[in-house]
């Protein structure tokens, strides 16, 4: 059974492959939600298992979209250095799952961060100031996972006894009884790991979220 120390979780609004990002091997969420990844990593401790549960809105019922627990955490700047996450930067010239990379923000000189061409910029690719400060100045880490669920489209029903993750307003909840977290456990570990369905929001005719499940 996995075990679940502390858990975070909060409504997806938009499911596209880019915030959480779960290709390439691993499930990261770099961008959006700054207060759930400042809080973890400021405080990571990789002994303790940590998740992030992602929920639909009550339009998909309240199901769940992904859950992962926390691996690792990384500073921005290590996080786009990191060979391991190369295939998450965004590339414009080759399929979706490559235009929805979430490595976006390369580390300059000056110790800022030049916001590359990706979904969180303007249309005509050039840097959006607000979503940098939100991902970058008031999220300032990045959460990493390499033990995660992701179901996309094919978002699963929650069981009655664990509705009360998906009772979330526009930020997240946190303050789970211990109970509640056993149940998340059981639960989530009779289920199948990996990604197991594109983005909910996908083109129907664009398979390369496929090739990019088992890479690492």
């Amino acid at each position: 059974m996995e075990e679940v120390d502390k858990l975070y979780s909060y409504i997806v609004k938009r499911d596209t492959g880019f915030a959480p990002n779960p290709f390439f091997g691993f499930c990261t969420l770099a961008c959006c939600k700054p207060s759930i990844r400042r809080v973890i990593g400021g405080s990571f401790d990789p002994f303790r298992s940590i998740w992030v549960v992602g929920i639909a809105p009550k339009s998909r019922e309240n199901r769940l979209i992904y859950a992962m627990r926390v691996t690792e955490v990384l500073t921005f700047e290590r996080y786009y250095r990191d060979k391991r996450f190369e295939l998450k930067r965004p590339q414009f010239r080759s399929g979706v799952v490559r235009k929805c990379g979430d490595n976006i923000y390369k580390p300059l000189k000056n110790g800022s961060y030049f916001q590359l061409r990706s979904t969180h910029s303007h249309k005509d690719g050039s840097e959006d100031a607000a979503k940098k400060l939100t991902d970058v100045g008031k999220g300032r880490y990045v959460l990493i996972s390499s033990h995660f669920w992701y179901f996309g489209r094919d978002a699963i029903i929650l069981p009655t006894d664990l509705k009360y993750i998906a009772s979330v307003g526009r930020g997240h909840r946190s303050k789970f009884e211990r109970p509640l977290l056993k149940v998340f456990g059981e639960f989530i570990s009779r289920q199948n790991k990996g990604v197991r369905a594109p983005p909910t929001n996908w083109p129907d005719d664009d398979i390369s979220w496929a090739t990019a499940v088992s890479q690492r």
